[in-house]
C-alpha cells in the first residue's frame, strides 16, 4: 500500500522533467467577463452533438426494424405527420 505522498513524490520529478522538454500544455482561464461566452458555446456545441447523435440513432433505428432508409435531412424535416406516416405502433408516441 502507498503512502499518502509516495504518488506524488514520484510525480513531481516527471512533472519537472516534461516541462522543462516543453512538452505540457500551457492551461488558459478565461477573463471573468468571457467565461459566460465560453460556456455558451461549449453548450451549443453539446447540443450540436447530441442533435447529431440522435439523428444518427434514429436512422440505424428505421434501418434496423422497418427496413426503410430516410437520410438525415429527411429526419429532420419530419413533422407530427410525417411520424405517424410511419406507421409505428399506437403505444409508441409520437
Amino acid at each position: 500500500m502507498l503512502e499518502d505522498g509516495a504518488v506524488f513524490s514520484n510525480t513531481a520529478p516527471f512533472l519537472a522533467h516534461v516541462y522543462r522538454l516543453g512538452l505540457l500544455p500551457e492551461g488558459y482561464i478565461y477573463p471573468v467577463e468571457e467565461r459566460g461566452l465560453r460556456d455558451l458555446s461549449r453548450k451549443r456545441l453539446q447540443l450540436v452533438q447530441q442533435r447529431t447523435q440522435n439523428i444518427l440513432s434514429i436512422e440505424s433505428l428505421m434501418a434496423r426494424h422497418l427496413g426503410t432508409r430516410l437520410l438525415s435531412d429527411q429526419i429532420y424535416k419530419l413533422g407530427d405527420a410525417g411520424v405517424a406516416q410511419l406507421g409505428l405502433a399506437t403505444h409508441v408516441p409520437s
